[in-house]
Formats: structure tokens, sequence, C-alpha cells
């Protein structure tokens, strides 16, 4: 189901990234994977009953929510090398 709503594998990502961009760019595009990868998870968590494993898609959502975090922190440590 992700196929499409976030992860479209018909667009070639190196049309996404054509060379010129910075390791931080590199970082926010990954960033806002996650995020619409978020989203997509929430809307699907709506209609999945909590007997029918409502509970594993709140573990993807920490566990997308926890990328962010750590892309975010390399956005920062790139920052501080002068990257």
């Amino acid at each position: 189901m992700a196929d499409g709503h976030v992860f479209d594998v018909r667009v070639d990502p190196a049309e996404r990234l054509p060379g010129a961009e910075t390791l931080e760019d590199i970082l926010r595009l990954a960033i806002g994977q996650e995020k619409d990868s978020i989203i997509f998870y929430l809307g699907l968590r709506e209609i999945i009953p909590e007997k029918a494993g409502r509970d594993k898609i709140d573990a993807v959502i920490q566990e997308e929510m926890h990328h962010i975090g750590f892309l975010n922190k390399q956005i920062a440590a790139s920052r501080q090398r002068g990257s």
C-alpha cells in the first residue's frame, strides 16, 4: 500500500537529486520522506481496528519519528563540522 503513496517506485531518485545538493539538502529530503510516511501511517491507523494490529502501526509511526530525530541530529552535526 505504501508504494505510490510514500515510496513511488516509478520515480527515479536521481530526478530528485540532480547532483548539486548539499548533505543538508539530502537529509532534509529524507526528513520529508519520513514525514510523508508518518502521515500515510496515521491515515492507515484510523482504518485498522485495534484488534487487527493497530499497535503495529503505532510502532511503525514511532520508528519513523525516531528516524526524523536521527536525521535532525545529522544536520546539526554537519553544521558543526561546517559541511
